[in-house]
């Protein structure tokens, strides 16, 4: 895995821990995401559960 995919990886892990702060439920934190991050959902929860 290259450097930017870990950054990646991480970035998307700080956001998710941002959602939880926020007491959204991971279908919210998935829709969040895609919306204003342009991440995709699947990607999303792979990286919940995977650092989880």
């Amino acid at each position: 895995m290259g450097d930017s995919s870990a950054q990646y990886i991480h970035l998307v892990h700080h956001l998710i821990e941002e959602c939880l702060l926020f007491n959204m439920s991971r279908e919210e934190c998935m829709e969040a995401l895609s919306k204003h991050a342009n991440i995709q959902p699947v990607i999303t929860s792979t990286v919940a559960r995977l650092t989880s």
